[in-house]
């Protein structure tokens, strides 16, 4: 690369820096066998309409045959095409004959990105042969269609015009990087063997090349000190030069805030960033915070493009010719085209150079400076809260670095464990599920770092499991002092740690959920009662039903969220993986119809209501998680992605408090809510009696679960 050139700078307006470098690319075609006519006129035709459950983790034979069939020559895909529609004996006869182009195969619209996906699936569905060949010819299009120095063209092979530019365009480039590192890093559908190791290097050195020619791309300009600034990215970029390159007549050389605001989101997914991906970052989220267009009623949005030389907005009709004003253009552009951008990555972050989550880690970290002093503990203490807290702070660590965060969580185990095994706090004689939710933790960080009494201690934990007593009906009692009661809140500290640890307890685990799920139901409701009693002795129970009175909230929240975790367990080619899905899928429905309407969070108690009743933040974080993640993972469709983030925009408004030290807090937490034991009969699980529990701030129970709907989030931008 040669060296930059610098144009003066103006006090309105960044210039563009061009960098120079030359470009070698190689141009091979990728030729395939077709698949046969007769073949697919047996198969693809005549199955009706295709199935829109591939959105929510599942494909149809008949999509994936329809996919195999658009499939170019090349490996890639055409654009804009409806491959879920079924075709017609004519219509597919054409499909075939135009398997030969090799003009129209691209990466624009989410061509060829999304089938491959859609193959990827049913790879993993069925285990056929035929889709992953036919994944494989996709990616190796894609590995051949990048130019040395990183990026990808618009189409390939053999692009003409704006075509062969470097293409941000539309989250192009963004979602090959996005894909390629599902890939390499081997998230479901992309493990099980659908690609080699060798194959799996390639596709890491292509994506580590890709956020090379990202950063090498930054626009870049000098401030009037001789600072160097960076800013965004064009819509495209020149292939020799990087510079900022004009695309169609009306999508002239700029600043691009949308295409912009994708490539942010990509660099923040990135696992322990180095210094140049964070200097890139912070520029980046400067250049959106000084730009921003804020409305009267205070929404904020972007211009879709920036001039290069003030940096004002513009809008373009077909002619090519600027214009300062909307109004100043046609109808058919004016009205044909997205101006205006509202993908913001400043939301997750508050102005700040961190995103929420890692913001509330290291707010925690300055409020207590030992791990294990967290939850407002005077001295070590072996508890869920710490588990739940610490887990999602490694999750924070993975995704975004920082040594000290290791340290801090690492301290914990190094801490409550010592070399023989030994838990400080931990008794096995209490057959406590809550404090095996830690143990999930320390089964993480073992198997990431192992320590001396690590094995040890894991192994005394799942014994606790396998001795655990149960109920007549299957679950795990939920500590021995709660005798024959089931607690949704024990599902979730048990089972996830239960299916990592033995892989033979997958049965056992689907089991005793699906059999909460029969003991807590409540069919009048829709909800699930708080606790379960199947003798029907205790004084919150119902004497014929045996369930508690009420639905509370977090454990209900408690029950979805080991619903999730125990999906990322389960192999996809586990035969009762579909039973969770469902099951999740009856619970976020009742969740989403308990949302409130105003607020976009959750009450304390779901089937109350009554003034007294309050928005809590410690539920409200984990169900906007669990759609967040649900509707990422195909679990669930996309109006949950909607509600999940229309949850999360109420929880900074309604629960996030800006602190004067430039910490953050989570308000609105119920400190606790529980039922029993027989000697404590104000916890009798009656309305009254959730209203009576405390209410704080930075309650763990809700940290932990805000960590994780901020990470999902923060995957969007």
């Amino acid at each position: 690369m040669g060296s930059p050139h610098y144009f003066p700078a103006s006090r309105s307006c960044p210039h563009v820096r061009r960098t120079h470098e030359e470009l070698m690319s190689i141009m091979r075609r990728v030729f395939v066998l077709l698949c046969s006519l007769a073949f697919c006129l047996t198969k693809v035709c005549g199955q009706g309409e295709a199935t829109k459950a591939c959105g929510q983790g599942e494909a149809t034979e008949a999509y994936g045959l329809r996919v195999l069939a658009y499939q170019r020559v090349t490996g890639g895909w055409p654009k804009n095409i409806d491959m879920e529609a079924p075709l017609s004996q004519e219509a597919l006869a054409a499909v075939i004959k135009d398997k030969q182009r090799t003009d129209d195969s691209t990466i624009d619209n989410g061509a060829t990105t999304s089938q491959m996906r859609v193959l990827a699936l049913l790879y993993h569905q069925s285990r056929e042969s035929r889709w992953r060949k036919g994944f494989g010819r996709g990616l190796e299009y894609l590995l051949a269609a990048q130019y040395e120095n990183g990026g990808w063209p618009q189409f390939w092979p053999d692009p003409k015009g704006y075509k062969k530019n470097i293409t941000f365009n539309d989250n192009a480039m963004v979602n090959v990087l996005t894909l390629l590192k599902d890939i390499y890093e081997e998230k479901p559908p992309f493990d099980g063997g659908l690609v080699s190791d060798k194959v799996r290097e390639r596709v890491r050195k292509a994506f580590d090349r890709g956020i090379e020619c990202i950063l090498d791309c930054q626009i870049r300009t000098r401030g009037l000190d001789g600072e160097e600034r960076l800013t965004v990215w064009c819509q495209q970029h020149d292939p020799v030069s990087l510079s900022p390159a004009n695309a169609r007549s009306y999508e002239l050389a700029s600043y691009c805030s949308h295409e912009s605001a994708g490539i942010v989101g990509l660099l923040m997914s990135l696992t322990n960033p180095d210094e140049r991906i964070r200097r890139s970052i912070e520029g980046a989220l400067r250049w959106f915070d000084t730009y921003k267009l804020t409305e009267p009623d205070g929404k904020v949005r972007w211009a879709r493009f920036y001039d290069l030389e003030h940096c004002e907005p513009f809008f373009c009709d077909r002619d090519g010719v600027p214009k300062r004003r909307i109004e100043d253009i046609g109808d058919e552009r004016r009205y044909g085209y997205a101006w205006y951008s509202d993908k913001n990555p400043l939301a997750l972050t508050r102005g700040s150079r961190l995103p929420y989550s890692l913001r509330m880690v290291r707010s925690e970290m300055k409020r207590t400076a030992k791990s294990y002093l967290l939850d407002f503990s005077s001295k070590p203490k072996w508890s869920y809260v710490m588990g739940i807290e610490l887990e999602a702070m490694l999750d924070a660590y993975l995704r975004y670095g920082g040594e000290d965060i290791w340290d801090y969580i690492e301290e914990y185990p190094m801490t409550m464990i010592d070399t023989s095994g030994n838990t400080v706090g931990y008794r096995y004689e209490d057959f406590n599920l809550d404090n095996i939710r830690p143990a999930k933790f320390v089964l993480r960080m073992f198997r990431m770092s192992p320590f001396p009494g690590g094995k040890e201690a894991l192994d005394r934990y799942l014994s606790q499991l396998k001795h655990q007593p149960r109920t007549q009906d299957g679950p795990f009692w939920h500590k021995k002092i709660y005798h024959d009661q089931v607690w949704l809140d024990g599902i979730f500290m048990g089972l996830p740690f239960y299916v990592m640890m033995d892989a033979g307890a997958y049965d056992d685990a689907v089991d005793q959920m699906l059999t909460t799920d029969r003991l807590t139901f409540d069919k009048r409701t829709g909800l699930w009662k708080h606790a379960y009693d199947e003798k029907r002795r205790m004084f919150w129970a119902d004497p014929v039903t045996g369930q508690s009175e009420h639905t509370w909230a977090r454990a209900l929240g408690w029950y979805a969220m080991a619903m999730v975790e125990v999906l990322d367990v389960l192999p996809q080619e586990y035969i009762r993986r579909g039973e969770v899905v469902r099951l999740f899928r009856k619970a976020m429905k009742a969740v989403r119809k308990c949302q409130d309407r105003e607020s976009g969070v959750w009450f304390d108690v779901l089937d109350v209501e009554d003034s007294r009743n309050y928005l809590e933040s410690t539920a409200s974080c984990m169900f906007a998680y669990c759609m967040l993640k649900g509707a990422r993972l195909g679990y669930l469709d996309k109006k949950y992605l909607e509600a999940g983030k229309r949850a999360y925009d109420g929880i900074i408004r309604e629960f996030v408090r800006e602190n004067a030290d430039g910490t953050i807090s989570l308000t609105g937490c119920c400190s606790v809510s529980g039922l029993g034991p027989e000697s404590d009969s104000r916890r009798d699980g009656s309305f009254e009696y959730y209203m009576s529990e405390p209410v704080r701030d930075n309650d763990a129970k809700g940290i932990g679960p805000f960590i994780w709907a901020s990470l999902e989030m923060e995957r969007l931008i």
